[in-house]
């Protein structure tokens, strides 16, 4: 009887080593993977633009996604307010007032009260339109390259 509880009790240990080691290089594997696997925003070119509502909460914009990730110009659907404007992966990106990103009609924008106002917006950066409305000014297309 004890040689079987003996016998059993070194299977038992064997089992956990193997298991153990297993579940060891499960999680390199897994680690290896996805620090060699580019992330989804270090591959991917994105614009995104925010609203106030009338309820004074911030809104993104969802009918530009599409279009968001594609360089080049693009009008919006409607005229809209824009309170706030990120982009990530593209080299410069212009928001302009009337369509067709008329190169009359650029918008100007800047980062915080102290920056000075540009129309070039540059990644990462939260951008404010320049102008004297709450919600924003209103934009009809924008350019990203």
């Amino acid at each position: 009887m004890e040689t079987r509880l003996l016998v059993s009790s070194l299977i038992m240990i064997d089992i956990k080593k193997r298991a153990s080691k297993a579940i060891k290089i499960a999680c390199t594997m897994i680690l290896i993977a996805t620090a060699s696997a580019p992330s989804i925003a270090g591959e991917r070119q994105i614009i995104r633009f925010y609203k106030i509502n009338k309820d004074d909460i911030t809104q993104a914009l969802r009918f530009t996604a599409k279009k968001a990730r594609t360089p080049g110009c693009h009008n919006f659907i409607r005229k809209t307010r824009l309170h706030r404007v990120v982009q990530f992966q593209y080299k410069t990106c212009h928001v302009y007032s009337k369509k067709n990103c008329d190169s009359e009609s650029i918008m100007s924008f800047y980062q915080d009260k102290e920056s000075a106002p540009t129309t070039d917006l540059s990644e990462g950066f939260g951008w404010y339109p320049v102008g004297d409305h709450k919600r924003g000014e209103k934009a009809k297309s924008w350019f990203c390259k």
